[in-house]
C-alpha cells in the first residue's frame, strides 16, 4: 500500500522528505502522541524498591456492571504497570470523565520471608495514577490526575 493512500493530503504537503520510510517512521510517531493525550486510563505502577508485588482491583467508580467485570489485576510486580481505560463502561468507570472518582484496594506482597499487607486507596480519579514505592512495611503512594498533578486522598 502507498503512503499517499492513508495519510491526509494537507500533511504530506507540509512533508519535505525524499525518503518516504522516514517520513512514514515520523508520522507514527506523531500519531502515537495524539493517541496518548487522546486516550486517557487510570494506571497503576508498581516502582518497589524490593521484590514488592501488588494485587489491584477497583472497589469504587464502577458499580454500573457487576463486580466480576470490575478492573483487577493480580501480580504486579516491580516495574511494570497496569492500565484501564476510563471510557470502558464495562469494569474502569461508570462514565466516561477524567475526573471520575475511583477507588482501589492493594494487597501488597514481599515474598521471603512473608510479609502482606491490605491498603484502600480513596480519591483517585477515572484519567489519573497511582505509583506505588517503598515497601511492604513502609509503603508510598502517590496519586495523579490527568494533567499529572499530585491530588489529595485517603489510605485506610
Amino acid at each position: 500500500m502507498h503512503l499517499d493512500s492513508f495519510l491526509p493530503d494537507d500533511l504530506l504537503k507540509l512533508a519535505s522528505f525524499n525518503n518516504e520510510a522516514k517520513f512514514k517512521d515520523m508520522y507514527l510517531d506523531f500519531s502515537t502522541v495524539i493517541l496518548h493525550y487522546q486516550v486517557h486510563s487510570y494506571c497503576i505502577y508498581n516502582k518497589a524498591e524490593q521484590f514488592n508485588y501488588l494485587d489491584v482491583t477497583q472497589i469504587g467508580g464502577a458499580e454500573r456492571g457487576p463486580k466480576s467485570r470490575r478492573f483487577r489485576q493480580l501480580g504486579v510486580y516491580p516495574g511494570t504497570k497496569v492500565c484501564c481505560p476510563y471510557n470502558n463502561h464495562k469494569g474502569c468507570s461508570d462514565i466516561a470523565a477524567v475526573n471520575h472518582p475511583v477507588q482501589f484496594s492493594f494487597d501488597l506482597w514481599h515474598l521471603h520471608p512473608d510479609v502482606y499487607a491490605h491498603y484502600v486507596i480513596e480519591g483517585g480519579v477515572a484519567g489519573g495514577y497511582i505509583i506505588f514505592s517503598g515497601t511492604v512495611e513502609s509503603p508510598k503512594f502517590e496519586v495523579f490526575n490527568a494533567d499529572h498533578q499530585v491530588i489529595p486522598f485517603q489510605l485506610r
